[in-house]
């Protein structure tokens, strides 16, 4: 180990700039795949309540691979990952396991198999989002994105994923 704290505190904040990196080279994927869940929870619930309407009709239409309208989940997608890396991010996982994989996987792991879940147990959310991209009518989107983005700043982040336990927390 270095006698030099200049040294950690470089590789800390290097580190931290990965994390972030990794969080935006996984933005494309999330937002498409937040706009799948959340049409896919609409479209659930609308068969279990035997609707068969317009709203339906186009969102079974709605063609989701490049969707140009995902864009608009950057800005709330970017809410919740700055929240993630505010709050729950812990830097110190990557020096227990293999660097090159752990940072990207934090993330990874919180966001599709923590994070959805949560969200999708708010219709609010799900609804939010749909208008927000104009799938389902709104008479503001923009003021839905706002709304949503806001909803996200505020709302409670899942309690099953606090940080991950130091591997060194029983000793």
């Amino acid at each position: 180990m270095s006698e030099n704290p200049a040294v950690y505190l470089v590789s800390g904040a290097a580190d931290q700039k990965r994390f972030k990196a990794d969080q935006l080279d996984m933005m494309p994927s999330a937002t498409s795949h937040m706009l799948y869940r959340f049409r896919e929870r609409y479209l659930e619930a609308a068969r279990l309540l035997e609707i068969d309407n317009d709203v339906t009709k186009r969102l079974w239409k709605t063609k989701l691979d490049g969707y140009h309208g995902v864009n608009r989940l950057i800005k709330p997608y970017m809410v919740l990952a700055d929240r993630y890396f505010d709050e729950l991010y812990d830097p110190q996982i990557d020096y227990i396991y293999n660097a090159d994989v752990q940072s990207d996987m934090q993330w990874s792991n919180y966001f599709y198999h923590e994070l959805i879940p949560y969200l999708l147990k708010e219709d609010m959310v799900v609804r939010g989002a749909l208008r927000s991209l104009q799938i389902i009518e709104s008479y503001d989107p923009d003021s839905d994105m706002d709304h949503l983005c806001h909803e996200f700043s505020v709302m409670q982040m899942p309690s099953k994923a606090q940080k991950p336990k130091s591997f060194f927390a029983d000793r």
